[in-house]
């Protein structure tokens, strides 16, 4: 029995007649729909698809099927769609998980503070309204802050204790955790010690340091108005590896309205904490922000938001 090789289907839409051209070793001949044969079915995608050989192509316009499979490729403009709406999905879906992002951080940042700001009304009702120190002396080769220990030292290779911080007995449990948004990148940021310490500075016009008594918050007339705690950091050029032609972004503990030790981290804002309770996000005062690092925004806090 012959062997036959089909090498061309043509499609021939008006009609819907096929030919067929085969060969095989001895003989060829032509087959396809005459008077006295059998009319072929109506022709059909399907039947194109399903007719036999390996190499078999229907001819329908635009489209290519590989014979016996079903399957059929991309066109290109089948395929430029697609790219056009993954790159759509992506230019809308980046920016909205970015700024989710910032927002998660920047309520964390807020309930930090809060946490601080409860912790501090407790000291004060345990000693008599008087507001704590900055800075409580010298302790075990190193000194005692509001915020905790610090060994003395070289910076960012020194020991750190929050346990000794003045607020620590009040937090119950809760973590104060350093700041998620203050952004450590190693090229621009230079330790205080082996770890983190704090992200937040003290209002030092409520802590006059010794032998000044400490202010009593109950004097306070507007409390609602003075900041407590705020989110700080400082511009260092001056201490290695830092110097005036690297000016590097490191961890500061109070604000004040003589110093650019604000840290605007928040979308240009610094979370504060008021000494009534109340959190919100305060804006740097005018022509504040540090030269030395204009795109860090480190500056000051409004003076009248500081001074009691």
């Amino acid at each position: 029995e012959p062997r036959f090789s089909v090498l061309k289907l043509m499609w021939k839409i008006p009609g819907a007649t096929f030919e067929c051209f085969s060969l095989s070793a001895a003989i060829a001949r032509k087959c396809g729909t005459k008077s006295n044969r059998q009319t072929p079915a109506p022709a059909t995608k399907a039947n194109a698809i399903h007719a036999r050989g390996p190499s078999l192509r229907a001819a329908v316009p635009g489209r290519e099927v590989e014979a016996g499979t079903g399957l059929r490729g991309f066109t290109l403009i089948e395929l430029l769609v697609t790219v056009a709406v993954i790159a759509l999905v992506a230019a809308v879906g980046i920016p909205a998980l970015s700024r989710g992002k910032m927002s998660a951080q920047r309520a964390r940042c807020a309930s930090q503070v809060r946490q601080m700001g409860l912790a501090a009304q407790m000291y004060w009702e345990d000693n008599s309204g008087h507001s704590f120190s900055y800075q409580l002396g010298a302790a075990n080769g190193g000194q005692r802050y509001w915020f905790g220990w610090i060994q003395s030292g070289s910076e960012g290779s020194r020991e750190f204790d929050s346990s000794q911080g003045v607020l620590f007995p009040y937090y119950r449990g809760s973590q104060v955790a350093f700041c998620p948004s203050f952004l450590m990148i190693p090229s621009r940021f230079k330790m205080k010690a082996m770890i983190p310490t704090s992200s937040y500075g003290y209002n030092l016009h409520l802590a006059p340091e010794p032998p000044s008594q400490p202010r009593r918050i109950d004097d306070l007339t507007q409390p609602s108005r003075v900041v407590l705690f705020a989110d700080a950091a400082q511009i260092n050029t001056f201490q290695y590896p830092a110097t005036p032609a690297n000016p590097m972004l490191e961890e500061f503990y109070f604000v004040n309205a003589n110093e650019t030790t604000a840290h605007f981290r928040h979308r240009k804002t610094a979370a504060a904490v008021h000494v009534d309770g109340h959190v919100d996000h305060a804006t740097w005062e005018r022509n504040s922000i540090d030269p030395r690092m204009p795109d860090a925004s480190v500056g000051k806090l409004r003076a009248e938001t500081l001074i009691p």
